[in-house]
């Protein structure tokens, strides 16, 4: 019996074993119990004409990814832990058992998988959008700490969550379509994505490309319309559909001048099934808050207001599931408006950068980082920074790409001045990962 105190109502449970006796499960579940109305026409919330099965197809609650271990056999269990950062669905879900009165947003698309080092890896959809009712978006979560399920590594050593900026490797922009890649597109090559809030009412969203020379689209990008485009979750306390997806976007069409726009998503209806799309709003940004450098390595730089993204009753002040990606399209993404969540262009996925969180309580000083340079010697790579002040830092990465350089974590010492050298002969690009205390990690680009 899989223990799961303070959730009145559990579905969709997946296992996944690791050596003898060793295993993991995840699973959705809610504090709610059944619906008001149900309980009001039969106390025990199963046997009245208003809701004849109860469970998960009656229940009107917030559901989250819950996940437990077990060591010995099943013996006994971990406290529930909750994998996804927020809840992922509000309402009810649809169940055979239930009578199928339940809400199908969700299908059956939660896994856990065990990975190489002992670790969970859970994939889930996540409903909170304008689109609710028809279509989730895909997400997923690994286990970065706490025991593995594998005897030859019993604890798992991932990746603290990042928080406000990422970079990203340089030469993974293809298209990909029929088994056929294409080969790198410089000027959809993903470097690096950060936020930051210049002002009280606007986000800065930047995006880090390898060669913003030219924006005229390749005949290998699979569409002439390219996008740069920023988006994230807003989970709301009060909001029927849970929360909202919102996004900013760069798009130059067929290599012409860009424009910048902003938006929540749409979808597209594809044979018996959707696609989330993007579609800005009809107007476009100013061109003041719409900026990129036509260099190599380039910059674009979106300023939004605010109020163009803004949630009733969101849990937090962050920005949830940061994602940055290039995309192209065979027409503007907003050449079909977004009409209530139905509209859009079906975007095709060229680049994608890792996804993080923006907490603005972590300013891009928040690690008081002053500088973070490096030189090559021969097969070494030196690399040197300076801090200002270390109150919130607990240790120091330094990143090729998405490769971690250092074995163990650099820890903080009295000195001011950091130094760590590496034999090195790949490409980067270089950054410096700042864990931070709450387990949250800063991701810092050379310069």
């Amino acid at each position: 019996m899989l223990p799961t105190p303070g959730l009145l109502n559990n579905v969709f449970a997946w296992p996944g074993a690791g050596d003898n006796g060793k295993l993991d499960v995840a699973w959705y579940g809610t504090p709610a119990p059944c619906d008001a109305a149900c309980q009001a026409s039969d106390a025990g919330c199963g046997t009245g004409n208003t809701c004849i099965y109860g469970g998960p197809d009656q229940v009107k609650g917030d559901w989250s990814v819950w996940f437990e271990q077990s060591l010995d056999g099943g013996q006994t269990w971990t406290q529930p832990i909750q994998a996804s950062e927020h809840f992922m669905h509000r309402g009810n879900i649809q169940t055979v058992l239930g009578g199928q009165e339940g809400d199908r947003t969700l299908g059956d698309f939660i896994q856990l998988r065990v990975g190489l080092d002992g670790e969970a890896n859970i994939s889930y959809g996540d409903s909170n959008n304008i689109d609710e009712a028809i279509i989730p978006q895909a997400m997923f979560v690994r286990q970065n700490g706490g025991s593995s399920v594998f005897d030859a590594a019993p604890l798992v050593n991932g990746t603290p969550a990042l928080v406000n900026s990422v970079t990203d490797p340089a030469g993974d922009a293809t298209f990909d379509s029929a088994g056929v890649s294409s080969s790198n597109l410089p000027n959809l090559d993903i470097l690096g994505s950060s936020i930051s809030m210049p002002d009280a009412t606007h986000y800065k969203i930047t995006m880090k490309v390898a060669d913003l020379t030219s924006l005229t689209p390749s005949p290998q990008a699979g569409g002439t319309d390219l996008v740069w485009l920023t988006q994230w979750h807003v989970p709301s306390s009060t909001d029927p559909h849970g929360g909202k997806i919102f996004f900013a976007y760069m798009e130059s069409t067929g290599g012409q001048a860009p424009q910048c726009f902003d938006g929540q998503n749409g979808l597209y209806v594809n044979g018996g099934g959707a696609g989330i799309t993007y579609p800005g709003n009809a107007a476009a940004l100013p061109a003041s808050a719409c900026q990129y450098t036509a260099t190599a390595p380039g910059t674009i730089t979106i300023t939004v207001p605010l109020s163009d993204v803004a949630e009733v009753d969101p849990i937090s002040n962050m920005l949830y599931s940061v994602n940055a990606s290039t995309q192209t399209l065979s027409a503007p993404a907003n050449s079909s408006p977004n009409l209530n969540g139905i509209g859009g262009v079906p975007p095709n996925l060229v680049d994608v950068a890792p996804t993080y969180d923006f907490n603005p309580s972590f300013s891009p000083t928040a690690a008081q980082v002053e500088r973070f340079s490096a030189r090559r010697s021969g097969a070494r790579l030196h690399f040197s920074w300076t801090m200002k002040a270390s109150g919130a830092t607990l240790g120091f990465s330094v990143y090729a790409g998405s490769h971690r350089l250092n074995h163990s974590l650099i820890p903080v010492h009295r000195s001011r001045t950091y130094r760590y050298s590496v034999h090195w002969t790949g490409k980067g690009p270089y950054s410096l990962r700042v864990l931070l205390s709450g387990g949250r990690q800063m991701s810092i680009p050379l310069g």
